[in-house]
């Protein structure tokens, strides 16, 4: 009986420390996250402007997840969260900011996976167009108010992808060959997207070679994409 005791001594021991192992490397796991948020819109604004009163440069693992949920998932709302003026409790009407969230927060998320970051930004560019100046005209102050915000949170957003497409080209491909032919249009077409998308020449020969050397067929759609840019950049398919 006392070999028999310790044998089942010895046996819960064992399964004790590989428990504990388990759960160890379990806790180191980084944040886990799927790009689609069920909380409302207006939950998502509140999140990300409690984050903006905090005026942090870097984030807590909790408010890293918070945030990065927060953000748009699309083009649409986008559109919507960066085009809004919304009513806070303690009465002012502000703006969200496009350049704090995507310039200095985005830049700094540590826990979040670089992965889910690239997927997130393809996902807001899919469908997007650069807003036009000429689009404020008649309109009244609230919109123009609004839609000049808009304005420049999209050529933020845009130099942003921009910059960070081309210096993270391996792990762009990555997400990029997932997608159709469609949407990979799409993507390169907000890319550069603008009133002059000739003076993008010398970035996209230079990106098109960076590309190449990682997918031929990303970076020949960048080019289909880029070239119809060019034979249509007076009216821009608005």
């Amino acid at each position: 009986m006392s070999f028999i005791s310790e044998k089942m001594i010895r046996n819960l021991f064992i399964i004790f420390i590989v428990v504990t192992i388990y759960s160890c490397k379990n806790s180191q796991r980084p944040v886990e996250l799927k790009l689609e948020s069920s909380e409302s819109v207006m939950k998502r604004v509140s999140a990300l402007f409690q984050i903006e009163m905090k005026q942090n440069y870097v984030l807590s693992k909790e408010d890293e997840k918070r945030f990065f949920l927060a953000l748009p998932n699309n083009f649409d709302e986008f559109i919507s969260f960066y085009g809004t003026k919304y009513q806070l409790k303690d009465g002012r009407k502000l703006f969200l900011s496009c350049s704090y969230h995507y310039n200095i927060l985005l830049p700094n998320l540590f826990y979040i996976d670089d992965k889910l970051i690239t997927e997130k930004l393809i996902r807001i560019s899919l469908g997007g167009h650069y807003v036009q100046e000429k689009q404020i005209s008649s309109m009244d102050l609230d919109s123009i108010s609004s839609l000049s915000n808009l304005l420049d949170a999209t050529a933020e957003f845009q130099r942003n992808i921009q910059l960070y497409f081309a210096s993270n080209v391996v792990i762009s491909c990555q997400i990029l060959k997932e997608l159709s032919n469609i949407e990979i249009l799409s993507f390169w077409r907000f890319y550069f997207d603008g009133p002059h998308p000739k003076n993008y020449h010398k970035d996209f020969e230079e990106l098109q070679r960076r590309y190449k050397e990682h997918d031929l067929r990303i970076a020949n759609l960048m080019k289909d994409s880029y070239e119809k840019l060019l034979l249509n950049h007076d009216d821009h398919g608005y």
